[in-house]
């Protein structure tokens, strides 16, 4: 099974909330600000994510060799809305299954799925990869409370990506004579912080396979 992204993820987190949270950020432009913002969400997000769940509001597409069993599950929890299933038939000619022939099953949580209705079962499918192509919605909206974690998250790592690409990262510090000494605020331990804090707001919401 394979995931690729129709539509990509809406951002969670605008440059003003990130400047208000992080003052760190409130001095850089709203176009950097984005950047760093969509960046640090884009490492989480499927389907390379650890978390394997979809953050933003995003239309996913789930490739199958085959339909399996009588229910087939969906990756990247939460499901919100089947949107289309097309298959390869047996002559390797596309089909849709219309939607009036689908039982959609736990869509807002982790074991979104769908099966056929009626006794008929599924339809056979030609011998080949993707065959089953499954169109779906997943995600959260921004003001869902059980994301704030993720928001938060977010900021931390983007103002990690930020110290990465202003300071020397040979040097922790620098001493010119006359004038004083320069150190970076973000030290090794502080780093392990960052990291250790992201971890521990995003850890929760891993899907469990």
């Amino acid at each position: 099974m394979r995931v690729v992204v129709v539509t990509p993820p809406t951002a969670l987190v605008s440059a003003a909330e990130a400047k208000a949270w992080a003052p760190v950020l409130k001095d850089d432009d709203d176009a950097r600000v984005n950047a760093l913002l969509l960046a640090a969400q884009a490492a989480i997000e499927p389907p390379n994510g650890w978390l394997g769940r979809a953050l933003g509001m995003q239309v996913l597409e789930a490739r199958f060799d085959a339909f399996r069993g009588p229910c087939l599950f969906l990756p990247c929890p939460p499901l919100r809305e089947v949107v289309s299933v097309t298959y390869s038939d047996g002559a390797g000619v596309d089909q849709i299954i219309a939607p009036a022939a689908l039982r959609v099953m736990g869509v807002g949580t982790s074991t979104g799925s769908i099966s056929p209705r009626g006794s008929t079962g599924w339809p056979a499918t030609d011998f080949g990869p993707e065959a089953v192509r499954v169109r779906f919605k997943a995600g959260y909206a921004v003001d869902d409370m059980e994301v704030v974690q993720v928001r938060h998250a977010i900021v931390l790592a983007a103002t990690h990506l930020r110290s990465l690409s202003t300071q020397d990262l040979n040097l922790r510090s620098r001493q010119t004579e006359g004038v004083g000494s320069r150190t970076w605020t973000v030290s090794d331990a502080a780093e392990k912080l960052i990291h250790r804090a992201v971890d521990d707001l995003l850890s929760p919401l891993r899907v469990l396979t």
